[in-house]
């Protein structure tokens, strides 16, 4: 990212000194008794640069919303514009009166056009400042580049932009872990405004917002990844923070519902529909069904035509294949079953290896385990799920005999 170069030997010293500086979450700052946990470092530094000051002798008020002349100061003293002392200077502002201890550092910031204030001839000194006016006050400040990536898909197009750009330069992670919402409307505290600023300034390392998961990674974003996607119904197994066959099975799932391309990975497309996914179509209305819709190649566990429970499946391909000298023709068949005979464990027939085959037509047709859950059709006539989704469906007795059974659509 870019930033202003006009930086103080002290903020130079702090910066490297925090490079190696290790502080224990929760540990409390020297210079405030009221300051601990996660922006206690920004806070210090952000003090020690001469940038911020606290609200008295040994306090910060971490909590205290910033008001607008308030961050004024913050930003020039980061930047460290020059003030004017001259009372009679005019700040094209008729609500800043010379009383106002923030009144130079509004007119510098004015006069570098980093600010043009609320309204015609207004600042709004004493009004909080949210989120999505701290963007574009930053954005503007410290002359950060277009952003290249959809960062957060709940901004508008006054402000958003420039919260595009403090993701882009790390200065905001936004506000859930996936770094999916900004919370434009939501205020900012004096502590939050702290990590925004020791961030900019490179007093902090910069934050990263993950915009591709895929298989094989690990940690708090998979994990935050997985927690989502089971807060929205995709079966994702144990949230363990590993992108194994499970999460990329529910992220398939996401996938199916929302007519995306069938890779299992958590790219911008996946992360988009993920921001605000919208709910799974369902056939039926009332009841408990386990619907497969074969376009899409999902089941879906539904309770009065809301899914509870989505897995990405495989059902029959629509072609012909041979067993023991006989051909048999690889569907699905649509139409309304109910689940007649289960098997506890492995069975071997025409139409392949079943693990706790589930049955609900005649011709031998189940959902059962497998090995290989496919994107697309490839069964030979059962519905396929993983084998950890057949265990949790035995475990959770969601499809107990008697249940009904909802087929419909076509292979795809």
């Amino acid at each position: 990212m870019r930033t202003v170069t006009r930086y103080s030997s002290v903020a130079i010293f702090v910066s490297a000194l925090l490079a190696v500086l290790i502080v224990p979450a929760g540990a409390q700052t020297v210079l405030y008794a009221d300051v601990s946990g996660a922006h206690a470092v920004a806070i210090e530094a952000i003090t020690d640069a001469g940038i911020a000051a606290g609200c008295a002798e040994d306090r910060y008020c971490p909590q205290e919303p910033v008001r607008r002349d308030q961050m004024a100061s913050f930003v020039a003293q980061a930047l460290e514009l020059e003030l004017s002392p001259d009372p009679a200077s005019d700040p094209a502002f008729s609500d800043v009166g010379p009383e106002n201890p923030h009144r130079d550092a509004i007119v510098a910031l004015a006069e570098a056009g980093i600010t043009a204030g609320c309204a015609e001839g207004r600042f709004c000194p004493d009004a909080s400042i949210i989120r999505e006016q701290m963007a574009t006050f930053l954005a503007d400040a410290f002359d950060l580049p277009e952003a290249e990536v959809e960062y957060f898909h709940d901004v508008g197009a006054m402000h958003g932009p420039a919260a595009q750009q403090l993701g882009e330069a790390g200065i905001s992670a936004g506000c859930d872990p996936l770094g999916l919402t900004f919370c434009p409307h939501d205020s900012v505290s004096r502590a939050q405004m702290a990590s925004f600023l020791a961030r900019a300034t490179g007093l902090m390392a910069t934050v990263s917002i993950p915009v591709l998961l895929e298989p094989g990674d690990e940690g708090s974003h998979v994990e935050a990844l997985q927690r989502r996607l089971a807060a929205h119904d995709y079966w994702v197994g144990p949230i363990d923070g590993v992108y194994g066959t499970l999460t990329e099975h529910a992220v398939l799932a996401v996938q199916k519902v929302h007519g995306l391309a069938r890779d299992g990975i958590y790219g911008p497309s996946t992360r988009a529909v993920v921001a605000d996914p919208a709910a799974a179509p369902t056939r039926t209305s009332s009841g408990y069904v386990v619907e497969f819709d074969e376009d899409r190649q999902i089941v879906m566990l539904v309770r009065d035509g809301v899914a509870e429970q989505i897995f990405p499946a495989s059902g029959g391909n629509e072609e012909y294949h041979t067993y023991a000298g006989t051909t048999y023709w690889a569907e699905t068949p649509n139409g309304d079953w109910d689940i007649y005979r289960q098997i506890d464990g492995w069975r071997t027939s025409h139409l392949g290896q079943l693990y706790r085959p589930k049955y609900f037509h005649t011709d031998g047709i189940a959902f059962h385990g497998s090995a290989s859950v496919p994107a697309q059709a490839a069964s030979h006539g059962c519905v396929r799920v993983s084998i950890e989704a057949m265990d949790w469906i035995w475990a959770n007795d969601v499809m107990p005999i008697g249940t009904d059974v909802s087929v419909y659509g076509s292979p795809n």
